[in-house]
This record gives structure tokens, sequence and C-alpha cells, in this order.
């Protein structure tokens, strides 16, 4: 042992949490997926599929704290694709007050809140 020193706090965990499953993982990072923003969002906004796929850009790169890479990647587009969707919806939402209480509805749903970083 280092420095010869002994007890719970030098050795061993010392008030550490094994994280061992997924769902607590993600429980604890705060951060909802990429998918369960998709599929949730898909749910909700099914009947227009362009705008359920451009909502979910949005919220993903508002919430998830990925990389915009990362995001095209499971939509198939690059990262200024990913960029471009999300400004658009960002500029609907400025203009029609209806897709911005349906994207406050999801955020709502899925308990979002912006990420600290």
């Amino acid at each position: 042992m280092k420095h010869q020193r002994s007890g719970h706090l030098f050795q061993g965990r010392y008030k550490a949490i094994l994280v061992d499953k997924d769902e607590y993982a993600k429980e604890l990072s705060g951060k909802p997926s990429i998918n369960e923003i998709a599929e949730y969002t898909k749910s909700i906004l099914g009947e227009d599929r362009a705008l359920s796929r451009g909502i979910q850009i949005y919220l993903i790169c508002k919430y998830s704290g990925k990389m915009l890479k990362e995001i095209g990647k499971h939509f198939n587009i690059g990262a200024s694709g990913v960029s471009q969707a999300s400004r658009r919806i960002a500029i609907k939402m400025d203009e029609d007050s209806g897709l911005r209480k349906k994207i406050c509805r999801i955020e709502n749903s899925l308990k979002l809140s912006i990420m600290k970083t």
C-alpha cells in the first residue's frame, strides 16, 4: 500500500456507486438518448414524416449532447445537414405557434431540460 495507510478511505471504493446497468447510467447522466427522442417524436408526429424528422433532429441537437456528426450518422446525413434541419425547425417554431406548442409538449413529456456544458 502506498504510504502504509489503511481503512475505507484508502482501500477500495470510498462512497462510490457501482453503475452496472445501462438504465441506471442513463438516469444518472440525465441525457436522453438519440433513440428515445426519435421514437417518442415519431409516435407524436408520425403523420408528417419530414416534419417529424426535422423535429427529431432539432430536439436531439438541443438535448442529447451529441456531436453533429454522430447525430447525422443516425439519420444518414452529414453534419451540415443536421445543422440546417435544426435551424429550419427553429425558424418554423418562431413562425408557427402550433408547432411550438407541439414541440413543448414533446419536451415536457420527455422531461427534457437544457444541458449545462
